[in-house]
């Protein structure tokens, strides 16, 4: 029978574990640990915390000095890589020195994941040097190259307009299986994403299957789906958990008995049209990124026309330019409500 946490306890228990891990983390961040001195820090993390099966290394937080910016060289960025993925190999030991079950996750999300030759060598140089015991995180559709109306561009983070897996993404979990390492996991949402963040989720049935279908199809053997949101139980997220499993019921026959339960009898066509017009709708969506398709979406009006009063002071009949103000202050007198001025939409209104 196995023990369980009571809430206090739990709570305590991941406070104490998210501090001991920085203490790992700082060094690296630094620069300046040793690799004696975090050997005996992992050890006595993974002593003190014997409950835990599993340590992602998420480079935003188990770091070395630098970190991998697109803006440094590409011997820097080689270097960095380098010396992480050797700290990687100093957890992943001492990690299973005490316990070979624990797994080992490295994730590599700021080593950059754009559609270019050079950043998709960079991100299989990292799966290169990874020590064949850890699990590799891989950022499932962050970089994926998009094409809208003869623009193109690519995925930022996170985003359900393409299905994924981005190009880097697919190159590392084909190198993964070159290697022979024993499974690949991937960072993909499932329910909610950073596109339309502020939603608990989004209700595009068909382009989440979509989803589901290429993690099964690119062998993913476990998946991290959320990352900051499943806040609120919801349908998409118990469509989720149905694909998790084999022998799933076929999918329209699913979503119309989620539609008989949630929206009535007799109700099911009409919102499985729906539900297919907004998994359309999304494909079309060009937008990630930290503006309006993210978290900003409530806050991110389509102004056709110029707000009649501002809702800040203007320096708009000042010696000042305007335009310059507003780019320096990150403001827009007449929406200050979003943390960019730059909007989906804000035409010219003086022409």
């Amino acid at each position: 029978m196995k023990r369980k946490l009571g809430l206090a306890r739990t709570a305590a228990f991941f406070d104490s574990a998210t501090s001991s891990l920085q203490e790992i983390a700082d060094p690296l961040v630094q620069g300046s640990a040793p690799a004696g001195e975090l050997r005996m820090l992992v050890r006595d993390v993974v002593r003190s915390f014997p409950e835990v099966r599993g340590y992602v290394l998420l480079n935003e937080g188990f770091s070395y000095v630098g970190g991998p910016s697109p803006k440094a060289s590409a011997a820097f960025r080689r270097n960095w890589i380098e010396n992480w993925t050797r700290a990687i190999a100093v957890v992943a030991e001492e990690c299973h020195k005490i316990n070979p079950a624990i797994e080992v996750l490295p994730w590599d999300y700021g080593v950059d994941t754009r559609p270019e030759p050079d950043k998709i060598e960079e991100k299989k140089y990292v799966i290169s040097l990874y020590p064949a015991d850890v699990i590799p995180l891989v950022t499932w559709e962050n970089g994926k190259s998009l094409e809208r109306d003869g623009e193109f561009g690519w995925v930022k983070d996170y985003a359900i307009n393409e299905a994924g897996p981005s190009e880097a993404a697919a190159a590392q979990i084909e190198l993964v299986r070159q290697r022979g390492m024993k499974a690949v996991y991937a960072k993909a949402d499932a329910w909610a994403s950073w596109q339309y963040g502020t939603f608990p989720y989004l209700p595009f049935p068909y382009q989440w299957y979509a989803r589901y279908q290429a993690l099964e199809k690119y062998r993913i053997d476990a998946t991290l789906e959320s990352w900051s949101y499943g806040f609120k139980p919801n349908w998409v997220a118990e469509l989720r958990t149905w694909y998790s499993w084999t022998d799933a019921p076929p999918l329209d026959e699913l979503l119309r008995a989620i539609a008989r339960r949630d929206f009535g009898p007799g109700s099911e066509d009409q919102v499985l049209k729906a539900w297919d017009q907004f998994s359309r709708a999304i494909r079309l969506v060009p937008d990630t990124g930290s503006d309006m398709g993210t978290n900003s979406a409530v806050a991110q009006p389509l102004f056709f026309e110029k707000p009649k009063e501002a809702r800040t002071p203007t320096l708009e009949h000042s010696w000042a330019d305007q335009g310059i103000w507003m780019a320096k202050s990150r403001l827009n007198p007449y929406w200050p409500y979003v943390w960019s001025p730059w909007y989906l939409l804000w035409p010219d209104f003086t022409n």
